[in-house]
């Protein structure tokens, strides 16, 4: 297989995608731990409050929890609890968050397939074969055998 300078340029690009969506992957995988701390600390926070949640209490809320834990202010920007519970909001936030990133972790693992899906076709659609360089392909053929007798 002769490899053509498509091969080397789809290789270098395939490696720089992947790179980028393994990365946001680890992220997103290190922000879920993170979210399970943030709903200790979002409970701690809340103890001895009560009452519903309005929209700014929630965006104060997640600001705080992103100050504590910068990883999540990386992939949840904006929350909106309007109307829930005080004593539930540890607990629907980490749900919430748990939830926005598994969906964000497995768009990473599905654009990763992707991207190596797509690189092997266009490698493929340019894979220039030398003609001089392949055998033709023969069939086996039996040996006919004669049987000689001495007498």
């Amino acid at each position: 297989m002769v490899r053509t300078p498509v091969f080397y340029i789809t290789g270098i690009v395939i490696a720089l995608l992947l790179i980028v969506q393994i990365s946001l992957l680890i992220g997103a995988i290190q922000a879920k731990d993170a979210a399970d701390a943030a709903e200790i600390y979002l409970s701690q926070l809340l103890e001895n409050r009560s009452g519903t949640v309005g929209a700014n209490d929630s965006q104060q809320i997640l600001e705080s929890v992103t100050d504590r834990f910068p990883i999540i202010g990386v992939y949840i920007g904006i929350a909106d609890f309007t109307g829930h519970n005080v004593s539930d909001l540890a607990e629907s936030m980490h749900d919430t968050m748990i939830s926005f990133l598994n969906t964000y972790i497995w768009h990473r693992i599905i654009w990763s397939i992707s991207i190596i899906v797509l690189g092997c076709l266009i490698v493929m659609m340019y894979d220039k074969r030398n003609p001089a360089n392949t055998k033709p392909k023969q069939k086996a053929t039996i040996a006919s055998r004669k049987n000689y007798d001495d007498f």
